[in-house]
């Protein structure tokens, strides 16, 4: 009597292929989440370069109109500082950039240069543009 050897016909067992997709199933898990998250916020930084620029085109705005009411003022210049904080207090600059919030206020300093808030006969006026989550600061002087 002969015996045989068993053979291998040299196919993959329902186990082997089991066990890869268990593998790749899990693989597939991991890189959609991460994909998932990265595409989800792929868009907060060019919102934010976009807010940034849109805060800077208003403080550039309110520059200007700080310029020329110092020329229409050149006697009074707290009159230029008074009438550019009632342009930002009303909203003046909605027209540049859409929505934004601005406020103003004077300002002094403290001889360890820490910031005090100060009254209309202050030399120093404080003006903050925020859009979205982006902010811009600029003083303007006398």
């Amino acid at each position: 009597m002969t015996t045989r050897s068993p053979r291998r016909n040299g196919g993959f067992t329902l186990i082997e292929i089991i066990v890869t997709i268990v593998i790749l199933a899990f693989v597939a898990t991991m890189v959609a989440t991460y994909m998932t998250s990265a595409v989800a916020n792929s868009a907060l930084p060019v919102n934010r370069v976009i807010n940034r620029g849109s805060a800077q085109g208003i403080m550039e705005a309110v520059s200007a109109d700080y310029r020329q009411l110092m020329l229409q003022n050149s006697s009074n210049l707290g009159k230029a500082l008074s009438d550019l904080k009632a342009n930002i207090e009303e909203g003046t600059y909605s027209s540049y950039s859409g929505a934004y919030t601005g406020a103003a206020q004077y300002i002094t300093f403290d001889t360890n240069g820490a910031e005090q808030s100060a009254s209309g006969t202050s030399p120093i006026l404080k003006v903050t543009i925020t859009v979205g989550d982006q902010t811009v600061v600029a003083l303007f002087s006398r």
